[in-house]
């Protein structure tokens, strides 16, 4: 009983001594910052130009044609942010993050015979944010995201079949929420990392450059002025 109590004891003075660390005052002020990390695209695969070639090809040719292949999921990210912290509880933010030119790799069959076809697709974001955050833990704090990402969608691709030469290039844009969610450890009242994940639901359209489902992990450093 002794021995369990002590050992009580000393969780709860290890405990009371981080509770009682200071930490560092939060001033309001502007910040800036940049990050990187990955992408993770979920494609509506009907909606792509390889399948709309292929449909042109048969339209025009009357054969049967086929398509095989799929477009990569995963791409480096990149970008940068600024914004005003009013307390150590709000902010507000505004960020750019571009998610790479990500490439799928067809292959069109008509009439038993492969044809390449490499399509490019590429998303851009700027997003107007509120950052709500928390201290959990002397320097250590945990954040939400919550805000509006305009969005800039780009594909193209060409494939050459028989004599011709089919060709698919398009754009969009649209507006759609941003909602995240990270971590952030302040090492000196100037300079922070963070660890974040969000997630901007469906870019791009079906007449246009297909759908995707985006979302984004990054580590970020920041400035505060």
């Amino acid at each position: 009983m002794s021995r369990a109590f002590s050992r009580l004891a000393c969780v709860g003075a290890v405990a009371a001594l981080f509770a009682a660390a200071p930490a560092m005052a939060v001033d309001p002020g502007f910040y800036g910052g940049v990050n990187v990390g990955a992408t993770d695209m979920s494609y509506n695969s009907s909606d792509f130009s390889a399948q709309s070639i292929a449909n042109s090809v048969a339209a025009q040719t009357g054969d049967v044609v086929t398509v095989g292949g799929s477009m990569r999921t995963s791409q480096t990210a990149v970008g940068a942010y600024g914004g005003y912290r009013f307390n150590q509880y709000l902010a507000l933010e505004v960020g750019y993050e571009d998610l790479g030119h990500v490439y799928g790799n067809y292959t069109i069959t008509t009439n038993g015979t492969p044809y390449p076809f490499q399509e490019g697709w590429r998303t851009t974001s700027t997003s107007f944010s509120a950052i709500g955050s928390y201290p959990v833990w002397r320097e250590l704090s945990i954040f939400g995201r919550l805000g509006a990402s305009l969005d800039n969608t780009r594909t193209d691709g060409c494939t050459t079949v028989g004599l011709s030469v089919y060709c698919s290039t398009g754009s969009s844009r649209d507006t759609t929420a941003i909602v995240g969610v990270g971590v952030q450890y302040n090492f000196t009242p100037n300079f922070a990392l963070r660890a974040e994940y969000d997630t901007l639901g469906t870019v791009g359209d079906e007449a246009h450059t297909g759908r995707a489902t985006a979302s984004f992990a990054t580590i970020g450093a920041s400035i505060y002025f």
